[in-house]
């Protein structure tokens, strides 16, 4: 699939977009059914059933591991027990997982029981990082679900939001964007009245003390392309800020 294909599929899981009637645009929404059924936001993800290769209940999914170097998962954990409490926890990477078959409600793997019992628990020691020793940004494997609700800032310090959401595609690991929320002045507590942007992945630098570190200027956000039910990202378009309706309660595109 190309970039832009994904990039279009993307949006579509985290907000209320559709083609619209462009011809083009149903052509382009068509091609990316597929891929649309793989793309999806990681709040979605977490609490997900993981089954085994028989078909049982695993558990659930607690945790995706996310490489700011990669740009893709690595690899996540699942806690057994009933919804994932009172049980083991075990992480698996990404490589290992074997997806046979996943929807918005569970996701299979090719794993066996005995398998998934081999597996050790996710900690800190399970998440290769590195530290800048000048700008103290940290760059490498991260907790994707502990970052959201962070602050997002930009390389000088400035602040740009936090962390709302990101998008994965569980079919290939990667990891297209990450979603940051805004607060205008008057924004309800409810979300309503915020601001949404689909950030490129390519723009995180890591992550310091503050949150997630973005390559990203005020400026960038001040001039983001609004992306509405008539528009659909394509190949040629190299913007690394978008600013999008969202709908939280929309777990992943149904086209």
């Amino acid at each position: 699939m190309t970039k832009g294909a994904l990039t279009a599929v993307a949006l579509l899981a985290a907000s209320s977009l559709f083609a619209g009637n462009s011809e083009d645009a149903r052509r382009s929404a068509q091609g990316s059914q597929d891929a649309a059924k793989t793309a999806m936001t990681a709040r979605s993800i977490e609490g997900m059933d993981f089954k085994l290769k028989s078909g049982e209940e695993a558990g659930v999914i607690n945790e995706l591991v996310f490489s700011t170097e990669e740009k893709e998962i690595v690899g996540l954990s699942v806690g057994t027990g009933f919804l994932g409490l009172g049980g083991s926890e075990h992480y698996i990477g990404f490589d290992d997982i074997s997806i046979s078959n996943h929807d918005r409600f569970n996701l299979t793997t090719s794993l066996a029981a005995e398998e998934l019992e081999k597996y050790p628990r996710l900690d800190e020691e399970s998440l290769q990082t590195e530290r800048d020793p000048e700008t103290e940004v940290r760059s490498g494997e991260f907790a994707m679900m502990d970052l959201v609700g962070r602050r997002v800032e930009g390389t000088s310090g400035e602040s740009h939001g936090e962390v709302h959401d990101w998008i994965v595609d569980m079919e290939t690991g990667d990891v297209p964007y990450v979603i940051v929320r805004q607060a205008p002045p008057f924004a309800s507590p409810t979300g309503q009245g915020f601001d949404y942007y689909a950030v490129s992945a390519d723009r995180i630098v890591g992550v310091s003390e503050g949150g997630l570190v973005l390559s990203v200027s005020d400026e960038a956000f001040a001039s983001a392309g609004y992306i509405d039910e008539n528009s659909l990202l394509r190949d040629a378009d190299e913007s690394g800020v978008h600013s999008f309706r969202y709908d939280a309660g929309r777990k992943q595109a149904s086209l």
